[in-house]
């Protein structure tokens, strides 16, 4: 018996299209992703020859709906364009030497992709040592049923080394919008980077910001080392400023404890800007080794979606210690009252400082001393029920006033304690006066009373 041996049959501008469509999809993310492996390019030649001191660079000029990005970089041979650049799948930065380098992509995506906003990509290279080569593809020599083919010819338009890609997009992109995206991943890139010969780069990541840090406490989060120096700004909000230390690993930036948006970074250049949970919130930059971006996206990975929720909760719990220190921190941040009963334990917040009815200041562990000495019952309610609350406080009762902005993270706070905390809620009642409900939640049985108006 025999067989037949069939080559799979594959409609290859199809797949492109497919691939294409969920990659690079705009003119944004194009140059965004170009851009990014032309950086790539500069950081692999310096890490290859590092005894070259020729300055390098990347520079984009668009015209019309030609794009043409070079880069001063490594380069590439004949070999590596077609084994690296023209093959689906295949990369040269998933690599330790790479990932050394501060390459900030790893995907084998291929040359291939563009095609979702190019008709036409040219390529040419030249790595020192080797031949210059340009190659090209356009979308409309290939062959729906088969395989396009690459027409390489010599080319020492990259001399001495370095790559540049040439493509003629499907539409004339709005210049502005387009420099204006690009800048926002590439400001804090060290090396120089120019716009139609507009430097859009080397701007510090972390500058002067006037708030004085404390001593640096060190920090691991799933093996990556790195230092925090706590700080306040002048709403005594937490500012914490990261750096590696003598750790490696790339952790750096400035994370402000408020809601926000978190822009996370990789050796400079921005991966996306993101949101991270929080229960103080958590905005401002942060940056890491660690980090990897999707596929062609501004979005980070599935694993570095969990790095930066761990490194975010490890921090929080460090401000958190920090704050239940300090009663007027505490007063500032009453958001962190529920984080720290949860995490650090309700006796963390007895230096909390709280009012009471008649003026009187006391603290949350004084107002727990009082209860546990003498079976003092005590209610609060808002600050805004001063009336029950006075006659309440004038039967013996310990009153405890509350804002909005403090009222559920002290009640999360006074819960555990199992004491006869109670809440007093007022409810309307404009034929008898006002109508109070007591909830004792010990018990959670509530009972009723009346003001007369």
């Amino acid at each position: 018996m025999t067989s037949d041996r069939v080559p799979v049959g594959i409609n290859f501008r199809r797949v492109l299209e497919t691939i294409s469509a969920q990659i690079y999809d705009t003119p944004m993310a194009f140059l965004r992703e170009n851009v990014r492996n032309a950086v790539d390019a500069l950081r692999m030649y310096h890490a290859e020859i590092p005894h070259h001191a020729d300055a390098v660079s990347v520079s984009i000029e668009i015209t019309y709906s030609t794009v043409r990005i070079t880069d001063s970089g490594v380069g590439m041979s004949r070999d590596e364009l077609q084994g690296l650049f023209w093959t689906i799948g295949a990369s040269g930065k998933n690599t330790p030497f790479a990932r050394q380098a501060g390459c900030v992509g790893h995907f084998g995506v291929g040359g291939f992709a563009n095609f979702g906003v190019c008709r036409t990509l040219t390529v040419t290279a030249k790595r020192l040592g080797h031949d210059g080569w340009k190659s090209k593809v356009s979308i409309d020599e290939i062959p729906a049923p088969g395989v396009p083919e690459v027409v390489y010819s010599r080319s020492e338009a990259a001399a001495p080394h370095g790559t540049v890609v040439e493509a003629e997009l499907t539409s004339a992109p709005q210049l502005d919008e387009l420099r204006t995206y690009l800048a926002s991943f590439v400001r804090f890139v060290p090396e120089p980077i120019r716009f139609n010969g507009q430097l859009i780069s080397q701007t510090p990541l972390a500058k002067e910001d006037g708030i004085a840090y404390g001593v640096p406490e060190e920090f691991d989060v799933k093996g990556t080392k790195f230092e925090g120096a706590l700080g306040y700004d002048r709403e005594k909000t937490p500012v914490i400023k990261l750096t590696s230390g003598d750790h490696a690993g790339g952790v750096g930036g400035v994370l402000r404890f408020a809601s926000g948006m978190l822009e996370v970074f990789k050796r400079g250049f921005k991966l996306c800007s993101t949101t991270a949970f929080s229960t103080l919130g958590i905005q401002g930059r942060l940056e890491s080794d660690a980090l990897q971006p999707t596929a062609g996206r501004d979005s980070l990975s599935a694993p570095s979606q969990q790095f930066v929720a761990d490194l975010v909760q490890t921090l929080e719990l460090a401000v958190a210690r920090a704050i239940v220190k300090d009663s007027d921190l505490i007063s500032a941040n009453p958001r962190i009252v529920s984080f720290a009963v949860a995490n650090l334990g309700i006796e963390s917040v007895g230096p909390m400082q709280l009012k009471l009815a008649d003026g009187t200041d006391t603290s949350l562990q004084g107002i727990r001393d009082e209860v546990t000495e003498k079976s003092t019952q005590v209610y609060f309610g808002r600050a805004g029920d001063r009336d029950v609350l006075q006659i309440l406080q004038a039967s013996g009762n310990l009153i405890v006033p509350l804002s909005g902005d403090a009222h559920w993270p002290v009640r999360a706070a006074v819960v555990p304690l199992k004491t006869v905390w109670r809440e007093v809620i007022r409810r309307p009642d404009p034929n008898q006066g006002t109508l109070y409900r007591f909830v004792d939640f010990r018990t959670g049985v509530s009972c009723r009373g009346r003001i007369r108006g």
